[in-house]
Formats: structure tokens, sequence, C-alpha cells
């Protein structure tokens, strides 16, 4: 098996690191934080961010990695469910879809993970392992950090900031969904909103203006930031992307419908036992996971169907 892990500090580390000396105190002796001191034996290779992450899984067979959910669903690396504090066994994109991720937030909220001043220490908080029939075990938090005396900023750069703020907070244009973050709960967000509004802003402050439905005349304002105008960088970005869509399903289709080359006569079929050699193990964020190499997913489907480096079975083989 080889191990990939990252190598500088981290936020997926830290997700996983804080995870594992949570639950797994008597196995992990590595401590918790962004920063890990990893065996330098063979076996162990240093990847720089997470697209070295990425390509470490999908081209090494038997390799164990942790990246960011997102990322690793974007690159199709199946996962190895978890079980979480209810007992229930999904991957993150089952939770995810079951609204597990932005349950945990909610969790966190009922339990007084965070606190109620924004101006407190928040070095604490952690979403690891909450309870809940959906949620995911590995979540983590993006935070922004932002001046609360703003009288002294120019203030058509102060209105800009707390638009700014107020677009990310909002999820405007579903934001986090496009860029692979849930957006929070809401008792998560209005938390947020509640913490932005302890913001003070100059004097005479234009703020701007969203136009979220069509708002005749005042939608072209000078202070109006509105979804419903395009760049042509856009537009242009758009037509890309349904091309990529539409030549993507052409290759796959290709594919499909080529014939099957024979099975080479010397090699022997291991039986349904082959595809549970190996587990991997992957962290995903806004949340955290655990993912199967490419090379692995190709001896699993060998023998079943589906996704199965998502088992748990796949769990236990790993940990063998």
């Amino acid at each position: 098996i080889m191990v990939g892990h990252r190598t500088l500090g981290s936020s997926s580390t830290g997700g996983l690191a804080g995870y594992l000396d949570k639950k797994c105190k008597a196995s992990w002796d590595k401590g918790t934080g962004g920063l890990v001191a990893w065996p330098t034996s063979a076996g162990f290779t240093a990847v720089e961010g997470s697209p070295g992450m990425q390509t470490f899984i999908k081209d090494n067979v038997y390799s164990i990695g942790y990246l960011d959910a997102g990322q690793g669903h974007d690159f199709n690396i199946p996962e190895v469910a978890l079980t979480n504090l209810d007992g229930k066994t999904r991957n993150s994109k089952q939770s995810i879809a079951l609204g597990g991720v932005a349950e945990a937030g909610n969790k966190g909220i009922a339990a007084l993970v965070f606190p109620t001043d924004a101006s407190a220490d928040w070095s604490a908080v952690d979403l690891y392992d909450m309870a809940g029939d959906t949620t995911w075990p590995i979540v983590l938090v993006s935070y922004m950090y932002v001046k609360k005396d703003q009288t002294a900023t120019d203030p058509q750069t102060a209105a800009a900031l707390k638009a700014f703020i107020r677009t990310i907070l909002q999820n405007y244009d579903n934001l986090c969904q496009e860029n692979d973050f849930t957006p929070p709960s809401m008792d998560l967000k209005n938390l947020a909103l509640a913490a932005a509004d302890t913001i003070k802003y100059p004097s005479g402050m234009m703020s701007f203006e969203f136009e979220t439905d069509t708002a005749a005349y005042t939608g072209m304002g000078a202070n109006t930031i509105s979804m419903k105008r395009w760049s042509f960088d856009d537009y242009e970005r758009s037509i890309l992307k349904a091309q990529i869509v539409g030549v993507t399903a052409r290759v796959d289709m290709t594919v499909m419908n080529a014939p099957m080359a024979a099975a080479p006569a010397a090699v022997e079929s291991s039986g349904g036992d082959e595809g549970l050699i190996v587990a991997i193990i992957a962290i995903i964020v806004s949340v955290v996971s655990i993912c199967v190499s490419s090379g692995a997913l190709l001896k699993a489907r060998g023998s079943a169907k589906g996704e199965a480096g998502a088992s748990a079975t796949m769990i236990g083989a790993g940990q063998a």
C-alpha cells in the first residue's frame, strides 16, 4: 500500500488528523493540526496540494490519500464509507445528497459548538462525528476574518467588502455548489449573518443592492449587483462547457460500444475477493471522506457491479 500525504500544512490534513485523534486515539499518535510528522519510510510519499493528491491516487494502484470531497468527486474517485455517530454507514457523496453536511452544522449549533461571540476564540471548533442520522463524520467549516471597524476605509471599498461578505453568506447564484462546497444550514448562516452585522462601516457609504428578480431601470444602477447580467467571459465559458460535455458524452459512448478485448489466457481470476484487497483513505471539504485509488477500482469492478469502492467491506479489507 502506497500512502500519499501533503507536503506542507493543509486544512484537509487537519481534518483527517482531528477526526482520527478523536475517534482512534489508541491507533493514531500524530496529534492534530494541519502539519503532521508523517513517517519517512518507504511507502510514504509527499505530494504538493490537492492536484498532487488527485494525481497520486489516480496513478498509483493500492494507494492511500486524502483530499477535499468536491475534488475527489470531480475525479470520480470512489469512496470507502464511514460510520457516523448514529451508526449509519455512507460515503460522503451519499451523505451530502441527504443533507448530512449541513445537518452537521445544525447539530453543532444545538450542541453550542460555535461561540455566540464572533470575536471569541474559534480554534476549538470542530464538527467531527456529530450526532444525526445523515451526518458525515468529517466536516470542516470555512471562515472569513474581517476587521470589525471599517469606519476609516474608503466608502466605495467598504461597500464592495460588505457586498462580497453578503454574496458569500447568502450563497447568491449558488456559488458554494458551483465550487464544490456545501452551503451552511439556515441556523449556521443566521449565526454568520449576525456576526457580519457587527461590522462598522463608514458614514455616508452607499451599499450595493442585489437584483435577484428583474428590477426595471434600477437593475442597471451603479450600485446594483445583478444576477441577471452576464459578461462576455461568462457567456463564452458556458459555451465551452457545453461543448466539453458533448465531446465527453460522445467519447463515453464510443468506449461503451467498443468491442471488449479477450482477457489473456495466463491471467487467473481471483474471484470476488480480488476487489477487496485495497481501500483508500481520502478526506473530503467542507467535508472529508475516504477514497479508493483508480487502479483498485478497476479490480473491484471486475468482481462486483456498481461503486464497490464505496462499500463498508472495502474499509474492512483496507484495514486488514
